[in-house]
């Protein structure tokens, strides 16, 4: 392999999470991140790229360089588990009252 292969969550189908997550045993959102879930996203990338005879186990020995990893969250991301901040609450039932200053 010459050039690094890019492996991009946002990129992944269905058919990508849903092997991944057959491939690990875990539900995607808890191997994102994980060494298992980057491997098992830089298979689905080999496969992208036209490496047909690419597996999950013949992967796995490939340093982290063959792959240009894409772990920035960007505009296209789709939500998260959360950001920490619990839900905001709302305004109690009533009437208003205007700020005074």
């Amino acid at each position: 392999m010459t050039d690094r292969i890019r492996v991009d969550p946002n990129l992944l189908d269905g058919y990508d999470l849903i092997a991944i997550e057959e491939v690990t045993g875990k539900p995607f959102s808890e191997v994102l991140g994980s060494a298992a879930g980057i491997y098992a996203m830089a298979w689905r990338a080999r496969l992208r790229v036209g490496q047909l005879d690419a597996t999950y186990q013949n992967t796995l020995p490939l340093p982290l360089v063959s792959f240009d990893l894409d772990t920035a969250a960007g505009p296209g991301e789709a939500p998260g588990g959360g950001n920490g901040i619990g839900p905001l609450s709302s305004p109690a039932p009533g009437p208003s009252t205007p700020a005074t200053s």
